[in-house]
């Protein structure tokens, strides 16, 4: 990490990204690196490709609403081989309804991420007595900033510690609809990884579209004995109805079976890109 001069990450100060940036930079040793918050993941990803020695935190999977397509699609666009998924790790995530009232009654519209959004929508409904608007923001700190100078009809949904840092109430804690609610995020550095004892990788190839061709791709991890941990599939944006396939796995690129598993991916597939071999912390 001597080389690393700063460290991209979705912001502001109090995300659960930043959260992520801490618990990797404790593991990897790089606390007094120089961080910055940006607004999006676009803005994440497109600084850290166009800076050296920079890294980049972002969030890739949430196990309520699943897989975050900007972070997905970013990766697969990234033109410079040497760019790479390095780690990843999960957090725990426990929302909460804050806002400048003390009566929930009072508010007339939640803001928060999408995703946020969505894992709370239920218990929101049954909170609220009053008909909603659910107002989406790029990110859960990002809507609490943009509430702290609005009415007491404005409410977010964030985390506790960011809504002391931006001194609103907390009007009800832990609000996920399911309470089992975790994301995992990626750490992207320039450069190769050593094996460890707990690594993945993370694949994306396209198949012909006929009928078995996903399956003869499948089949060659079954053949060889590779645990899948995550399958997902975007659209090529380019013909409709036609998909490309983003793939979780466990074991290294230096492995021998690794190596021949993905020499065997690639001949039954028309594409496939190697995103990064990567421990889990």
């Amino acid at each position: 990490m001597e080389n690393i001069t700063t460290v991209f990450y979705l912001g502001p100060n109090g995300s659960y990204t930043q959260i992520a940036k801490e618990k990797f930079a404790k593991h990897f040793k790089f606390e007094k690196i120089h961080s910055i918050g940006m607004k999006n993941i676009k803005s994440v990803l497109d600084n850290f490709t166009l800076n050296e020695n920079t890294i980049a935190i972002v969030p890739v999977e949430n196990s309520i609403e699943g897989f975050v397509r900007e972070t997905l699609d970013g990766i697969k666009s990234f033109k410079d081989p040497d760019l790479t998924i390095f780690a990843s790790t999960q957090i725990p995530i426990k929302h909460c309804l804050v806002g400048n009232t003390n009566n929930i009654g009072n508010i007339k519209t939640v803001v928060s991420h999408p995703q946020a959004l969505a894992q709370c929508q239920n218990t929101i409904i049954s909170l609220i007595p009053n008909e909603i608007e659910m107002l989406p923001f790029s990110s859960t700190s990002g809507s609490a900033i943009y509430i702290k100078d609005k009415d007491e009809s404005f409410a977010a949904i964030t985390n506790f510690e960011t809504a002391k840092l931006y001194g609103l109430n907390v009007l009800k804690e832990n609000i996920n609809d399911e309470k089992g609610n975790i994301t995992r995020f990626l750490m992207l550095k320039r450069g190769t990884t050593l094996k460890t004892e707990h690594d993945k990788t993370s694949i994306v190839f396209s198949t012909k579209n006929e009928h078995g061709a996903l399956f003869k791709v499948l089949r060659v991890f079954e053949k060889n004995k590779i645990n899948l941990t995550n399958i997902s599939s975007r659209p090529n944006k380019k013909v409709l109805g036609e998909y490309i396939f983003f793939v979780d796995f466990t074991g290294h690129i230096t492995e021998k079976n690794i190596i021949k598993t993905l020499k065997d991916v690639n001949k039954q597939s028309t594409w496939m890109k190697i995103l990064g071999s990567f421990e889990e912390i």
